[in-house]
This record gives structure tokens, C-alpha cells and sequence, in this order.
């Protein structure tokens, strides 16, 4: 899968880059961090996504993410304890249509692709400790 996204990123920017070459100064790289927090199925995820993207020209665009969350912790009746947190990464292409008579606001469409491993640590009773993870 690591090397289907590599690969996938490496065409896409060289399509880009194809395209971008009759653009004037529309190239645009971004550094993005973002907070994220999700209580879904009764998990209590924090988590950091540091995002790395290029606007090639005013209509197209990619971007990669790496997201890690902190480890939310669940005490079960005093006895069993469990430790889940999880670590992604992808890519996505972005599509924009520039809006306004000075085209400084755009409507963004984006598609993408990510892998997200999810980790599960156990401590029954201070005896048993286990781990599990996957895709």
C-alpha cells in the first residue's frame, strides 16, 4: 500500500508539474497543522495531523497528511484495562473553482486516499498484558 501512494503521489505531481508549466506564479506550497478530536464508538481520540501540499495552478492541487493520536485509556469494573490509539497517513487531490470578481474565495473539491492503524493494548488485572493491531 506504501508504495501504491508513493507511486500515485509521484504521477500525479509529475501531471501537475506538466500542467503547471504554462501557468504564471500560480504555484503554491502549504505547511498545515490541525488539532482533530473524535468521541465516535465510544473512543475519546486527541489527536495532531501535519498536512504538506501544493497548489500547482488555480484549478488543481495535492496534498499528504500524517495524523497520530494521543492513547485513550478505559478502566472496565476496576479489573481490565484497555489502551487504544491509532497512526494515518495519505493523499489527496484537490480540485478548486475560484469564485468572485476578484477569484480570492474558491469552492474545494478533493478526493483521497489514507491508511489509518489502529493499536489496541490489554492489562487484564496487572497479570495479563496483550496487544493487537491492524488495518
Amino acid at each position: 500500500m506504501k508504495n501504491t501512494i508513493a507511486t500515485l503521489l509521484v504521477a500525479v505531481s509529475t501531471i501537475a508539474v506538466a500542467a503547471n508549466a504554462n501557468a504564471e506564479n500560480s504555484f503554491k506550497p502549504y505547511v498545515g497543522v490541525d488539532y482533530n478530536y473524535d468521541n465516535g464508538n465510544e473512543n475519546n481520540f486527541n489527536s495532531g495531523t501535519v498536512n504538506v501540499g501544493t497548489q500547482f495552478n488555480d484549478y488543481f492541487g495535492t496534498e499528504v497528511f500524517y495524523q497520530r493520536s494521543d492513547n485513550d485509556v478505559k478502566t472496565y469494573s476496576g479489573l481490565r484495562q484497555e489502551t487504544r490509539y491509532f497512526n494515518a497517513y495519505g493523499l489527496d487531490l484537490n480540485g478548486y473553482l475560484p469564485m468572485g470578481c476578484e477569484q480570492e474565495f474558491a469552492l474545494i473539491g478533493s478526493v483521497g486516499v489514507g491508511e489509518y492503524e489502529f493499536n489496541t493494548g490489554y492489562n487484564l488485572a496487572g497479570i495479563f498484558n496483550g496487544r493487537d493491531h491492524g488495518y
